[in-house]
């Protein structure tokens, strides 16, 4: 009775599974439909600070005005927070009115989105199928963090594609990982670790998409104004963010109580223990955090995916790459649900092994 109980839910929940990835296509277009004129409550989004990069860059302003707070990051309207690449690359396009940056934008996000699922799909069946896709993305319709990523117009699709088709496609790995580090560091981490096990084609990518990168940012800043854009990100910018957020976005809130979705701001591991010290009645009253604590974050950011690192070296390449990617992101000390979806990629690559051992397992290996 038992097993036919586990039969019924199972094939109740692939049916469902089927009707999903039939729907989702139909939704993502019904979502466009809704985000496309904006949201009257939030007339600007996370592409606002994208299209200020841009601007910047292209009319030889300082890219990080204003700078963000000297302790824990807390919004200042919609700064520029990311390294110049993103802006130099963005410069390259003809400027237009926010709501039609913000449009493509959005479109952009969709097709990362689904660029992502095809990845995903590509890694579990070995090779690039429509029916695959649609069950992926399927799933990371429902992922937490996926549809906030696109309805803030956040630049983590575009990550996600890049990781995703450098982990489906790794013949071109060490080029899209280092696109993708130079919007967001934790890329980084699974780049270093392919160049472990295969330094050949992986550095000399990574050296290749540095080179490109490089010289669109010299193109666009000149040598000078790209020295010192990267000295203020680096000294000024990056460790603000390297000092994490409060729940609530500020520590006066923090302090006045938060709530389920205020932890979902910031879901880092390593910063976790500071909020909750905090909360505790620690008396720190804002501004850089001792240099202690500074020292603990910027340690478990390092170590953490090392460790992983070196505790998954006997698993192939792209799942040790995609664990440490995992660890990297969640160690940070901003950890945004827009990450989420990263974790279907390990889960990808081990379905993908599991099922290469099915037949050593089979009729053929008893003996």
């Amino acid at each position: 009775m038992k097993t036919a109980s586990n039969r019924d839910l199972r094939d109740r929940l692939l049916a469902l599974g089927r009707a999903a990835r039939h729907v989702v296509p139909i939704a993502t277009v019904v979502l466009v439909a809704i985000e496309w004129n904006g949201i009257p409550s939030q007339p600007f989004r996370d592409s606002l600070a994208y299209q200020q990069g841009a601007s910047y860059a292209q009319s030889d302003q300082s890219l990080y005005v204003p700078l963000p707070a000297p302790g824990p990051h807390s919004f200042v309207g919609w700064p520029y927070i990311y390294p110049p690449p993103l802006a130099a690359l963005l410069s390259l396009f003809p400027p237009v009115s926010y709501q039609t940056f913000d449009r493509i934008w959005l479109l952009l996000n969709v097709v990362a989105f689904w660029a992502f699922a095809a990845s995903l799909g590509r890694i579990q069946a070995g090779r690039w199928s429509l029916g695959a896709t649609l069950t992926w993305g399927a799933g990371l319709f429902f992922v937490p963090g996926s549809l906030f990523a696109i309805h803030f117009a956040n630049v983590e699709p575009v990550i996600w594609a890049l990781v995703g088709t450098a982990f489906a496609a790794p013949a071109t790995a060490g080029l899209l990982l280092t696109l993708a580090a130079s919007i967001k560091i934790t890329p980084a981490w699974p780049l270093l670790a392919l160049a472990t096990r295969r330094p050949r084609p992986v550095v000399l990518q990574a050296g290749i998409g540095s080179l490109l990168l490089l010289a669109v940012c010299v193109g666009v800043f000149g040598v000078d104004q790209l020295v010192s854009q990267s000295l203020t990100w680096w000294s000024r910018v990056l460790p603000s963010v390297a000092q994490g957020q409060f729940w609530g976005g500020s520590l006066p809130q923090l302090r006045q109580g938060v709530g389920p979705l205020d932890i979902l701001g910031n879901l880092s591991l390593s910063f976790a223990p500071i909020q909750l010290a905090v909360l505790s009645g620690w008396d720190y009253d804002g501004g850089v955090l001792p240099a202690p604590v500074r020292f603990y974050l910027t340690t478990v950011g390092v170590a953490a995916p090392i460790l992983v690192l070196w505790l998954t070296r006997a698993k192939p390449p792209r799942e040790q790459a995609a664990l440490v990617l995992v660890a990297a992101a969640f160690a940070a000390p901003i950890v945004r649900t827009y990450v989420l979806p990263l974790i279907l990629l390990p889960l990808a690559l081990r379905m993908r092994s599991r099922s290469q051992q099915v037949p050593a397992s089979g009729p053929a290996s008893v003996r």
